[in-house]
Formats: C-alpha cells, structure tokens, sequence
C-alpha cells in the first residue's frame, strides 16, 4: 500500500514536472502538441500552489464571527499591500522553487496572524501548518 504524499510533496513534484517541461521541451512544442497537456499541468500547479499557500496562510487561525467581514477585508489589504501573489507567482512558475514560495507564506502567515488577533480572533498554535 502506497503511503499518502503531503500536500509539500505532490506540489514539489509538480514545480518539477513544470521545470522539466519549461526548460526541457521547446515553446512551439508547448504550444502546439503539447498544449492540451500543458495547460492541464499549468492548471494543476496553480491549483496546488494555490491549496497549500491557503493551508500555510490560514491553518489555525479562527476571526471572531462578529468582526469576520473586516478582518477578511484586512487580510486581503495586507496580502494586496505586499504583492504576495506576484512573489508566489515569481517563486514557483519562474524559480521553480517550493522553498521560495513556503518562504513568503510564513511571512505572510506570521502577518496574518497579528491580523486576526487585533480583530479578536483566535490562534490554534498547534493547528498551524
């Protein structure tokens, strides 16, 4: 029986998967034979990045239900105002770097978590990703 992978482990598969096809398979190949493939896996991997930044950003934390709408306005703010998603995006779709990525995501998470604490939320330390 085949043990299940970990969220890190499926998504560092698939940077590599994508960094072999970038740099191994010619553009016009990606464009054209192999497009349908390639956007699958274009599509999968921002899926997956997608998954495991949320689990990272969000494990543990709880906003107080009476305050839920400001303190989601201020997380978005907070992740707008340090341009996370273009770091995340340089990170894994041109370094091919999963450590990269987990690296802005605790830096986030770490803001996040001041966030939700000022809005009187609650963090579950032993939930944290």
């Amino acid at each position: 029986m085949e043990k299940a992978r970990k969220p890190a482990e499926i998504l560092g598969s698939t940077i590599e998967t994508y960094r072999l096809n970038k740099t191994q398979v010619p553009e016009e190949d990606l464009k054209g034979k192999y497009r349908d493939a390639y956007a699958k896996l274009l599509h999968r991997l921002k899926k997956e990045a997608e998954e495991y930044m949320n689990h990272i950003l969000y494990a543990g934390l709880r906003a107080n239900p009476d305050r839920l709408d400001e303190t989601i306005t201020a997380l978005e703010e907070d992740f707008k105002k340090n341009k996370i998603s273009g770091k995340v995006y340089k990170a894994v779709f041109e370094n091919f770097s999963i450590e990269e990525m987990e690296k802005i995501a605790r830096e986030q998470q770490g803001r996040n978590i001041g966030i939700v604490l000022e809005h009187g939320g609650i963090v579950e330390t032993w939930r944290l990703a």
